[in-house]
C-alpha cells in the first residue's frame, strides 16, 4: 500500500480515482482474490482513501469531484446529443412522409383563434336575450 502511496501522490485528482483502482486491482490479482471480491475491497478502500483525503487534502478532493462532475456532464451532453440526432432523424421522416407537424406555437395560435371565435360567438348569442 505504501508503493501504491509513492505512485499516486503526485497525480492529478482528475484521473486519481481510475488510477487507484487500476493499481489496487494489480494488487488483488497478484494476491489471487476472486474479482467479485477484488472489486467490493476495491469499492471500500477506495472510499476509506477519499474519506481521508476529505479531511487531509481538500484540493485533491475537489480535483478528484469535479472530475467525477465533468465525466457526469460527458455523459449527459452525449445522451442529449444521441436524443436530437433520434429527434432529427424523426423530423426529417415526418417531412419526407408529407406529414404536417405543428410547434407549440402553432397550436396554442391556432387554439386562441378558435377560442376568441367561440367567445365571440357566444357573447353575441348571449346578448339576443333580454335582462330582466
Amino acid at each position: 500500500m505504501k508503493e501504491i502511496s509513492r505512485k499516486l501522490r503526485d497525480k492529478r485528482g482528475y484521473e486519481f480515482p481510475q488510477l487507484l483502482h487500476n493499481e489496487l486491482y494489480d494488487l488483488m490479482v497478484q494476491y489471487e482474490i476472486s474479482t467479485k471480491d477484488a472489486e467490493t475491497y476495491i469499492h471500500h478502500f477506495t472510499q476509506i482513501i477519499i474519506s481521508y483525503l476529505e479531511k487531509n487534502d481538500c484540493y485533491k478532493t475537489l480535483e478528484i469531484y469535479l472530475g467525477e462532475w465533468r465525466k457526469e456532464e460527458e455523459k449527459t451532453f452525449f445522451d442529449i446529443g444521441r436524443k436530437l440526432d433520434f429527434i432529427i432523424k424523426k423530423i426529417s421522416y415526418l417531412e419526407k412522409a408529407e406529414i404536417s407537424s405543428y410547434s407549440i406555437i402553432d397550436i396554442d395560435a391556432q387554439i386562441r383563434k378558435e377560442s376568441l371565435y367561440k367567445v365571440h360567438h357566444f357573447t353575441t348569442f348571449i346578448s339576443e336575450f333580454p335582462v330582466a
